[in-house]
């Protein structure tokens, strides 16, 4: 709306949607702005003397929302890279041997008290006929190592 220099003294404007507005050079004074939308509403040269203001919404308070709202996301992105960096020197660690396996610590509950263990799990297979392995019987054999204060990874290889 254009309400540039009006004559708005007295007015009741409790709850008025002026967001927008262009008020440069209004006179206010006295009004009853409770409750109005004044964002992005030019104020410039505007009479506020002995105006009623209680729960306006102004362009400060809205411009703090959107600078609230724009920091958590940089920081929502700043995490997602993060631990994206993260994920990638993990998966550059698991591949910085030729030949063996990085196994991750894992926090366990054993007797009501957590530990951090390595668990190395092996699945051995094995037959009577060397060229046909179709039909192998399987069994899994699992090592756990407790963990040190400290240690995140383990790796091993096998020997040949």
């Amino acid at each position: 709306a254009n309400l540039n220099n009006a004559d708005l003294s007295g007015a009741n404007l409790n709850g008025a949607d002026l967001s927008g507005a262009d008020l440069d050079g209004a006179d206010l004074s006295g009004a009853n702005l409770s409750g109005a939308n004044l964002s992005g509403a030019n104020l410039s040269g505007t009479n506020l003397f002995e105006t009623i203001r209680w729960n306006v919404i102004w362009q400060s308070d809205y411009d703090a929302v959107v600078a609230e709202r724009d920091a958590a996301i940089a920081a929502k992105d700043d995490a997602e890279a993060a631990q994206a960096t993260a994920e990638t020197s993990l998966a550059d660690a698991r591949e910085a041997r030729a030949g063996s396996t990085v196994i991750d610590v894992a926090d366990v509950v054993i007797d009501g008290a957590t530990t951090q263990v390595a668990n190395i799990t092996l699945t051995v297979e094995q037959t009577s006929d060397v060229s046909d392995w179709s039909s192998a019987a399987t069994s899994d054999h699992t090592i756990q190592l407790n963990a040190p204060d400290g240690a995140s990874f383990y790796r091993f290889k096998m020997s040949e």
